[in-house]
């Protein structure tokens, strides 16, 4: 995928605190600084996706349980949410639990909303570009200790955030009656099957 990439993102990292350029990742583990850009950034990237986007939202998501009944939560869904009301789902021992038959045992598929971890490279662009900046100012505060001797400003992580948002809504298919945020979206009832 085009755009700002692993690599870029870790040098905006070292460039943020003065530090020079790296042409590789690779081999790249034993330089305290590479390797720290590179956790943090892959820490960020988690902590913004915890914040839930429109491209890592997915609603009415189907779960098909397997042979034994367990529908298995995978590493990289952060949340899994009942889609109707009266769904009240939680997530224990890597499984899916219904709180209220109080079992790990489903006898149909389940409809839930997901929330999903994605890699850096698999963000879309402008995501990628304020985890980028927002990681690389952690970077800077981490290393140096001094959040004013970075070369980023809190405005440009500010700004980098409000764009990302603004092509994030773009390209949500929402309108008045189904915003969350207006208060009238629809309610959620369980399908009768």
């Amino acid at each position: 995928m085009a755009g700002l990439s692993k690599l870029r993102a870790v040098n905006m990292a070292l460039e943020n605190i003065s530090e020079s350029p790296v042409n590789t990742l690779v081999g790249a583990s034993g330089d305290a600084y590479v390797s720290t850009a590179q956790s943090i950034l892959e820490e960020t990237a988690r902590t913004v996706c915890e914040e839930v986007w429109n491209f890592n939202k997915d609603n009415e998501y189907s779960l098909t349980p397997d042979g034994s009944g367990f529908v298995t939560i995978a590493d990289n869904m952060i949340s899994v949410d009942g889609t109707y009301k009266t769904d009240d789902y939680a997530t224990r021992q890597g499984k899916l639990y219904d709180k209220t038959n109080q079992t790990f045992v489903f006898t149909a598929s389940v409809v839930a909303d997901i929330v999903w971890e994605f890699d850096y490279e698999d963000i879309p662009q402008h995501v990628r570009t304020y985890i980028a900046i927002k990681a690389a100012r952690t970077f800077a505060r981490r290393m140096l200790g001094d959040s004013n001797s970075d070369n980023l400003t809190s405005e440009d992580e500010q700004r980098a955030r409000a764009t990302a948002k603004r092509h994030d809504a773009k390209n949500r298919d929402r309108n008045i009656f189904q915003d969350y945020g207006s208060g009238l979206h629809r309610l959620k009832q369980r399908r009768i099957r």
